[in-house]
Parts: structure tokens; sequence; C-alpha cells
């Protein structure tokens, strides 16, 4: 008979290979503001679903927003499907101890504006009924 630790260490290392496609399942573990985890707490309690599926689909809704806006430069949309094959250094994990890098996030903030403007005049020009007198 096996111990509940060495049962939960079989149940953590079979989490990689999880689900139907064997492509398994990798841990998150990160400090977010309180605020955010308070938001998190409050969509989660509204749909009635876990925490774990609305940040599964916040992030792979915006992934697949950003394919569709860097879609049309296939150089582009290579390279943030490939970060580290085009000679770029992999992403490197930053201690606790050095400042926290702010200008990705402007520059993430920026394009994400950029994209809502262009979807919103593609919108416009595909439904010009729609419109704004």
């Amino acid at each position: 008979m096996s111990t509940n630790a060495e049962r939960q260490k079989k149940y953590r290392e079979g989490r990689a290979f999880a689900g139907s496609d064997g492509n398994g399942e990798r841990r998150l573990n990160t400090w977010i503001s309180t605020a955010a985890s308070q938001a998190l707490t409050r969509i989660a309690q509204h749909y009635g679903v876990p925490k774990r599926e609305i940040l599964e689909g916040l992030i792979l809704g915006f992934d697949d927003r950003l394919i569709e806006f860097v879609g049309g430069d296939d150089h582009e949309l290579d390279k943030y499907l490939h970060p580290t094959q085009d000679g770029n250094n992999p992403p490197r994990i930053r201690t606790a101890k050095e400042p926290k890098e702010r200008p990705a996030t402007k520059r993430f903030q920026q394009d994400y504006r950029l994209h809502q403007l262009r979807r919103q005049v593609q919108l416009r020009q595909e439904h010009p009924e729609r419109a704004e007198g």
C-alpha cells in the first residue's frame, strides 16, 4: 500500500501528460494584486465557474486575438509563436531582487489598444449601418 505522499507525487507527475491529447497541464504559481484577486473571485462567482476556467479563457482568448492581429505578417506571427527560434535569447526568469521591467507592459497595452482600434475600423467598414451618425 502506498502512502498519501506517494499517491500525490504520482498524481502530480501525471498532470504533465493528462488529457485526451496527452499535452497535459502546467502549474502556474504567481502573486497577483489583491484587487486582481478579488476581481477574479467576483467574476468566477458571477459565472459560477472555477477561477482556473476564467484565467484559461482570458489567456487563450487574448492569445487568439493576438495571433489574429499579427497573422497578416508571417515574420511577426512566426516570431510570436516561436520566440527563441530567430536568435533571440529564451525568456529569463527575473529574481525577486531585480526591478520589474515595465516597458513590456506598456508595449502590451499599446499593442492591445492598437488592435482594438483596428478592429473598430474593420467593424465600421463591414457594417456601415452601425456607425454613429
